[in-house]
């Protein structure tokens, strides 16, 4: 019913007739960019010429990304740099650590899972994309229309569950060992475990911050960076048909109905769960109780 995607699968299907929207824009900037080793002499796009670029699978839109950043550089992806497959988490480290690969396309998470496995990365600037939006809550539009409160529910919950996991990561991360226990790392003792987790849940949520895509509204869609998005993937060909930003990611789809806001000078604040009052007993602090806008 409700789908959690990147912008680019629904880019490519949409001019095929399938009527579906992002109503909440869930990470609003771009979860990808290139990383080198913190002491690695390329400061900049330009210096990946003659370079290898590791990504985590050719199907991964790391691959892209590399290659549209090449381009926009006025180098040619297919003869001036390498993308090649480079794995997740310590096999990427590993193969950085040797220096197998020069610099890596991939995403937030995976920059500081790469970290935690000992090897220190420095990303490097790519504010032309920075507000392209990523992945967010779909929907069809018939779903919307005859299941709005479902999807109000499901966005209004999520938005919670965002500004709880930016105040406490750590509580959250605990949180999700206690749901989940097969998430919770092993060969590692219980604070390393949460410390190095929290740390991947802080690079995720710099791209959950509203200010990464200038908007005001937890879930906010800003036609505006979809469209500089559509141009970006139309030109470099990662889609073939131009596609309506509006048709994507609709303004009106974050009405107030949804929208979880702050009074001024607060912090925003989602109401605990029984496992987050157990947190705050234990003494995780404890700062979410959100102010729901009303329709």
């Amino acid at each position: 019913m409700f789908a959690l995607p990147s912008v680019e699968p629904l880019a490519v299907v949409r001019p095929q007739g399938v009527k579906a929207k992002i109503y909440y824009t869930a990470y609003q900037g771009n979860i990808y960019g290139i990383a080198v080793p913190v002491d690695s002499p390329i400061k900049k796009i330009e210096d990946l010429k003659g370079k290898s670029i590791g990504v985590i699978s050719m199907a991964s839109a790391g691959v892209h990304i590399a290659r549209a950043l090449v381009t926009a550089h006025g180098m040619n992806p297919g003869t001036d740099v390498n993308v090649v497959v480079a794995g997740e988490g310590a096999q990427t480290a590993a193969l950085v650590r040797q220096k197998q690969v020069d610099a890596l396309s991939q995403f937030d998470t995976q920059y500081a899972m790469i970290e935690n496995a000992g090897v220190k990365l420095r990303v490097l600037e790519t504010k032309d994309i920075d507000r392209y939006p990523s992945n967010g809550l779909l929907a069809l539009e018939e779903t919307l229309r005859n299941r709005r409160k479902e999807a109000i529910a499901v966005a209004r919950g999520y938005a919670m569950g965002t500004i709880f996991a930016i105040t406490n990561p750590e509580a959250a991360v605990q949180i999700l060992y206690e749901v989940f226990p097969q998430t919770r790392p092993t060969g590692k003792d219980e604070a390393t475990a949460i410390s190095d987790d929290a740390k991947v849940l802080r690079a995720r949520a710099a791209n959950w911050r509203l200010d990464k895509a200038g908007v005001k509204r937890w879930g906010e869609n800003s036609v505006a960076n979809y469209a500089a998005y559509v141009d970006f993937l139309l030109k470099q060909g990662i889609i073939k048909q131009r596609v309506e930003a509006g048709d994507l990611g609709d303004e009106r789809a974050d009405r107030r109905d949804q929208q979880v806001s702050t009074r001024p000078g607060s912090r925003p604040r989602p109401k605990p769960t029984r496992s987050s009052r157990a947190r705050c007993i234990r003494g995780t602090t404890f700062r979410c109780r959100p102010t729901v806008a009303r329709a």
